[in-house]
């Protein structure tokens, strides 16, 4: 099946990239995750599966995953297929409170870095 077919046929997709909107980025981000099959995304919570990602990197990812994820699981349950900037206005209604506290947890501060030579240490040590 081709990646932008209408088609609802879910079970001839063989691959994460044949999803509309998963390419090799993504389809690693949910492998770290587990995620190996496309039929492993239906019926799965797009905000739990970016939560997983975000806490297996140890990093608040970009919220576009968040809408391709969407897109994808969408598109898994049936949905036809749509690009994943029209979720992002739904992104932002639903989970933008959740994403704001998931961001401001991640914000850790941070020792200023030491580039000043120590007494006593070459600039070479």
């Amino acid at each position: 099946m081709a990646k932008g077919s209408q088609s609802t046929d879910r079970a001839s997709i063989r691959s994460l990239t044949d999803i509309v909107n998963v390419g090799k980025s993504i389809a690693a981000d949910l492998s770290r995750i587990g995620v190996r099959e496309p039929q492993q995304l239906i019926g799965r919570d797009p905000w739990q599966l970016y939560h997983k990602v975000c806490a297996h990197d140890r990093v608040v990812h970009d919220p576009c995953l968040l809408d391709a994820l969407m897109s994808a699981v969408d598109y898994m349950n049936g949905k036809p297929p749509k690009k994943w900037w029209l979720f992002t206005a739904q992104r932002k209604r639903v989970y933008g409170e959740r994403l704001q506290t998931m961001a401001l947890r991640s914000v850790t501060p941070r020792r200023a870095s030491r580039t000043k030579k120590r007494r006593g240490q070459s600039a070479t040590a």
